[in-house]
Order: C-alpha cells, then structure tokens, then sequence
C-alpha cells in the first residue's frame, strides 16, 4: 500500500523562537542594580567622611548627618528596586536636600571645603543613581533641589561661590548617569528588535522546508503512483492484465483523492 502524501504544517505550528519580551524586563532590572550600587559608592564615601571631617565637639551633627546619608543609602535601594512611583522618587529628593542642608549648616564644625565635598557627594551619589535607573528626568528632580540648597545655605551662611567647582563634579556624575541609562535603552530595543527578526526568519525557514519535503512527497507518490501507471498503459499494458490495471487506477485514484 502506498501512504497518503502528508500535509504541510500550519505557520502556528512552530514555536516563534525565544521569548525576547523579557529583555527590556532585564535591561530595566539590571539599571536598577547599576544605579543603587553608584548611589551607595557615594553615600558610603559620605559615611566614611564624616566622622572624619567632624570635630570632636560636634559629633552629635556628625550623627545625624551621618543617619541622613544612611538613610538616603537604604531609600535609594528600597524605592529603586522596588519600582516604587513618583511619590517615592519625590521623598527621596527630600531627603537628598535634608542632608544637603545638614552639611551645609554643619560648616563651622566640619570645615567650608570638607562641607562642600560630602555635599557634593551626597547629590552626585543620589542624581546619577537615580538617573541611572529612572532616566534623566528623575535624576534631575534629584540634582536641582539638592543644589538649591547648597546654595541657599551658602548665601545665608555669607560664603562665596567656592562651591561652584564641587557641583560641577556632581553635575558631570549626574550627566554619566543619564547618558547610560538613554544609550542602554536603546540597546536593548534595538536588541530585542533583532532577536524578533530572527525568530520571525527562524519561522519563515522552518515553514519553507516543510512545504518543501511536503511537495517533494507528492512528487513521490504520483511518481510511484499514477505515473508508473500511466507508463503501462502507454506501453499499452504490457505485463498487466485489465483487471490489475483496472485495480491500480482505482488505487491512484484513492492516492490522488486523499482515500485511504
């Protein structure tokens, strides 16, 4: 008996390829992680640097300026890879100028240029880790407050622009952060679009070799079928008595029709 040819599967039929929905899910977690770590190397430096910059009669503020930044350390880590909203992000700008205007009030005790670096820490840890995570428009919601209040406090304290040069540094930190997490993002778009091209070209092949060995089949049955019969008759049955010949039209009749 011969088989019957067998149909060609259905383009659904074949898996569209590996899932790639979920890299702009990683991208977004793996700038989460990038831009706590950069926030914590800060406030870290921040932590170390005030009890070393405070006099001895003022650990007390040292204190609370310290608890300020180690907040600020374990906010950032919290509401970043926590993927809390606005409201989160916007309270830890607050507490980014709390501590700014912390050091920025402890002058007499910490020294003007010692004061002006833990600040500028504070706020280039703070902007660039969250621009890093959320994108420059977070980080500057981050940046511009805690600026202002370096500011604010160094004009009422009557000190110059001596700050300027520190800031700038935070400035330059928060514009890294934000130039990777906008080139990363688009790298992984760009990624995951290829990775969907290649599923989608993976598909396409496996459907056109299945249509292939599916025709190819055919080829082969009319072959062994009716062909070979059509070939008796033109040697006008030759071999074969009418009722086989009979016999193997009815059969190339049920291949041809699909009956089994």
């Amino acid at each position: 008996m011969h088989a019957k040819p067998r149909p060609a599967r259905r383009l659904g039929a074949f898996a569209a390829g590996p899932e790639t929905g979920d890299l702009a899910a990683f991208g977004s977690r793996a700038l989460d992680t990038v831009g706590v770590r950069l926030a914590q190397i800060f406030l870290a430096t921040v932590l170390l640097g005030v009890p070393m910059a405070a006099a001895p009669h003022h650990l007390g503020r040292g204190l609370i300026t310290g608890l300020c930044a180690a907040l600020c350390a374990v906010a950032v880590a919290w509401v970043l890879r926590q993927r809390r909203g606005p409201v989160w992000l916007a309270a830890m700008a607050g507490l980014t100028v709390i501590t700014v205007a912390l050091l920025a009030g402890a002058k007499a005790g910490f020294g003007a240029e010692r004061m002006h670096d833990l600040a500028a820490w504070v706020i280039a840890g703070m902007a660039s880790g969250i621009a890093t995570s959320r994108g420059p428009r977070w980080g500057l919601a981050v940046l511009i407050p805690g600026v202002a209040a370096e500011i604010i406090a160094e004009q009422a304290g009557g000190g110059g622009t001596a700050f300027a040069p520190v800031l700038l540094g935070a400035l330059t930190y928060y514009v890294g952060g934000a130039v990777t997490h906008v080139v990363a993002r688009r790298g992984f778009a760009t990624t995951e679009q290829a990775l969907e091209a290649v599923a989608r070209a993976e598909t396409a092949q496996q459907v056109a070799e299945e249509r292939w060995r599916a025709r190819r089949e055919a080829d082969r049955l009319l072959h062994d079928t009716v062909l070979a019969t059509l070939s008796v008759l033109a040697h006008q049955g030759e071999g074969a008595t009418p009722a086989e010949l009979r016999a193997a039209c009815r059969r190339d009749l049920d291949v041809v029709l699909g009956r089994d």
